[in-house]
């Protein structure tokens, strides 16, 4: 025999000597794969038929060597059958654990099997066909099946296999358990008690959410929350309408609500799912005061997502022109808000109040001119707004134009903002009181001008310019030239300055002027 052929023979013996422990074995096996792969067969029947069968097919399934765990269990490897048959579902090479998990389950594997603790948490015992369903292993849970696994066993959670299944969105181990009568009704046992189909949702599985769908009852909430079926697919998955007009064709409610008035409607509104939002508003939802809630943004939440945008218009269109919402802001008044030219125009068309009040007793004029909203301003003016309308505090919308809360986020102006300059002028036009004051501070447009650290110098003149009354004083005694000059607004001093009109040099509110009127005094002493 030539020296070539007889040496994987010599090799054999040399190692078979050296190779007492199985251990040995699998530190050979991943150092030596060449040699390994030329003298495997040989290894592996020795090895199980060895007292360290249990460490060597321990070893093959870890390293995911398949040929080695198929030669071991051929050859009467020993089995321990708890444990064995946990590795093989847990660390089992793909193509061979059927065949390994079905041999181990005829020497008499335990159908409930124990998985190891960790640290930080206690080993505890589930069914084997629950461990599969979560592992998503469809081969494995016919085998389990097909060997006398309970489909129907729980664990102390109250879990099914389908529980796991349906929750980790494995579409083909669920289609098995539906085929063997799994049953989609069993709830779980915690304060949430969901089912399957709960789960499915929450997981955004949409072809695992139509499989339960087919014999599921989907007008049972949560226990534990309220939330309908319907909620959860208007609220976990990703715009499905499919899945949203099977649940409607199964019976759903489209207008239940959970314990905090949430419907449906409200939770595709909340993220964004406009397509689902289309789909309810078409089918007939209303909207209600939690849907209604979502439109209460600042400026720059609806810049930084844009779907409000479009959300908001749908909800709007969609709603009466007298409803109003926990801070009772009417549609108009939104939409104004909201800048949105056209769809203010759309519900002044449908009859809208164009001097409804607010909470505060403003109009949407008052919020069109802080806005600086010239465009809606004329709009409003054009279907009859009131000029000279005032708020609570006897403002009117002249009085918001000049205000100098003009930022809406972080600091940060409102990009919306297009300035106070042609807002006064539309007011101005319109016949507004240049000159009305406001309770308690006695204040004109001028004042709160004055007052501004953030002013429209453009608008401060054009005041002037029309007769802005210079010498009237608020309640503190002060005029709007004492005001700029407290505030510092050198460009607002200088038109005063032009009308030739000088501060009251007395005692204003406590603090004195200084000699050169550049400023206030701090000096309290004088008399």
């Amino acid at each position: 025999m030539p020296p070539l052929l007889t040496l994987s023979n010599e090799l054999l013996l040399l190692i078979a000597k050296e190779i007492d422990d199985a251990s040995h074995l699998c530190k050979f096996l991943r150092v030596n794969r060449r040699i390994a792969e030329l003298l495997s067969q040989t290894l592996y029947r020795a090895a199980a038929r060895s007292e360290y069968s249990v460490i060597a097919l321990t070893c093959a399934t870890v390293t995911r060597n398949e040929t080695m765990l198929r030669v071991l269990l051929e050859n009467g490897a020993r089995v321990t059958v708890k444990a064995d048959a946990m590795t093989i579902i847990h660390k089992g090479p793909a193509t061979c654990e059927d065949e390994a998990l079905r041999q181990v389950l005829e020497k008499g594997a335990n159908i409930i099997i124990q998985k190891r603790g960790t640290k930080y948490s206690k080993p505890r015992e589930r069914p084997a066909l629950q461990w599969v369903a979560k592992i998503g292993h469809a081969g494995m849970a016919r085998v389990l099946l097909a060997n006398g696994a309970d489909i129907s066993a729980r664990d102390k959670a109250g879990w099914t296999a389908l529980h796991q299944a349906a929750n980790s969105g494995h579409e083909r181990v669920v289609d098995i358990l539906l085929g063997r009568g799994a049953q989609t009704s069993v709830r779980t046992n915690d304060i949430y008690a969901v089912s399957p189909l709960d789960l499915a949702i929450q997981s955004g599985s949409k072809e695992t959410v139509r499989l339960i769908l087919r014999n599921s009852d989907v007008t049972v909430p949560y226990i534990g929350t309220d939330m309908m079926p319907l909620h959860a697919a208007a609220n976990f998955l990703d715009d499905d309408v499919t899945t949203v007009k099977l649940l409607l064709s199964k019976g759903a409610n489209i207008a239940s609500e959970d314990s905090r008035g949430n419907s449906a409607l409200g939770f595709a509104a909340r993220q964004g799912n406009e397509k689902v939002l289309r789909l309810l508003l078409d089918e007939g939802a209303t909207v209600n005061d939690a849907a209604y809630s979502v439109l209460y943004q600042p400026d720059f939440w609806y810049i930084q997502h844009p779907w409000l945008l479009t959300v908001a218009k749908m909800i709007l269109e969609n709603t009466p022109v007298d409803f109003r919402g926990t801070p009772r802001k009417t549609p108009l008044r939104l939409a104004v808000e909201y800048h949105d030219e056209d769809l203010v125009r759309s519900i002044l068309k449908r009859g809208a109040d164009v001097n409804a009040r607010h909470t505060d007793r403003s109009t949407p004029l008052h919020m069109a001119a802080w806005r600086g909203r010239d465009d809606l301003v004329k709009l409003l003016l054009e279907y009859g707004a009131d000029v000279n309308a005032k708020d609570r505090a006897c403002e009117t919308a002249l009085h918001a134009a000049m205000r100098e809360n003009k930022f809406e986020f972080q600091g940060e102006m409102s990009p919306y903002y297009q300035g106070s300059a042609e807002v006064t002028r539309l007011l101005i036009d319109a016949g507004v009181n240049i000159d009305a004051r406001s309770n308690g501070s006695k204040m004109t447009a001028l004042h709160r001008a004055a007052d501004s650290h953030f002013v429209d110098t453009e608008a401060v003149s054009l005041l002037l310019e029309r007769g802005a009354n210079t010498s009237l004083r608020t309640e503190a005694r002060c005029t709007a030239l004492d005001l700029a000059l407290r505030c510092g607004n050198e460009s607002v001093i200088a038109l005063l300055r032009e009308n030739e009109y000088q501060p009251y040099p007395p005692k204003v509110a406590g603090v004195y002027w200084t000699s050169d009127n550049s400023g206030f005094s701090a000096n309290r002493s004088r008399r």
